[in-house]
């Protein structure tokens, strides 16, 4: 059996009082750099994760299921695979990762980069497939003081905004009542193919046209974007 020696003992104890001294220094010598604009990519990301708060809730109040394998984090952002008023086909991934409130932090930096100021005007297109986007978006607006000027299309592709009792419109007043945000939409249109709906049936089409209608929006339907 190996028994170190007293030489070996005092090496090992010279080691360990050195690397205490070197941890403690280390932890005690940080510099913590903010990143640009922190101050608003802080109160935007808050403001999000607000929000998302407040659409969370109302669902449970309604005592709406929540599917927890699809919505780990319960959030009523993530919507059904297939519903009366489901688009296109939707990544599940790509909309859980849009929950993540630090987005609000990125779109404040890219309005930065775009150089708006504090009471510009700023046209936005919303949709009913990502509405936590949708949220980012206005986050951001609001914290830097910009006005949107909204359109949104309504149907949604797979897990997003698809509940036609609670589509992107219903979630946008939601917040906007709850004084979250100063924005509404001035008008909408069904999404789908050619944003006419293509694609969706008869039922799904009227369906969202009640969405608009209960929501006080003017509702979109041309041939052509001209």
């Amino acid at each position: 059996m190996f028994i170190p020696s007293a030489k070996s003992k005092i090496s090992l104890l010279i080691l360990f009082v050195v690397s205490i001294i070197l941890f403690v220094w280390v932890n005690n010598s940080r510099i913590y750099i903010k990143e640009r604009y922190y101050k608003e990519k802080l109160a935007a990301a808050k403001l999000m994760q607000q929000a998302e708060n407040i659409i969370k809730e109302y669902r449970q109040q309604q005592g709406i299921f929540v599917d927890e394998e699809n919505d780990p984090n319960k959030t009523a952002l993530i919507g059904e695979k297939e519903t009366l008023i489901t688009t296109d086909r939707g990544n599940l991934t790509a909309k859980l990762t849009s929950l993540n409130p630090n987005l609000a932090a990125v779109i404040v930096d890219m309005f930065k980069q775009a150089k708006v100021k504090k009471g510009d005007k700023i046209a936005m297109s919303c949709t009913g497939s990502f509405p936590a986007m949708n949220i980012a978006v206005m986050s951001a607006a609001k914290v830097l003081g910009l006005k949107l000027v909204i359109i949104s299309s309504v149907g949604a592709s797979m897990f997003g905004a698809n509940d036609p009792q609670f589509t992107w419109l219903d979630m946008e007043k939601l917040l906007y009542d709850k004084g979250i945000f100063p924005y509404r939409s001035v008008a909408a249109s069904l999404g789908g193919g050619r944003d006419l709906g293509r694609g969706l049936n008869k039922t799904g089409r009227e369906l969202i046209s009640q969405a608009i209608e209960r929501n006080q929006v003017r509702e979109i339907r041309e041939n052509s974007l001209e």
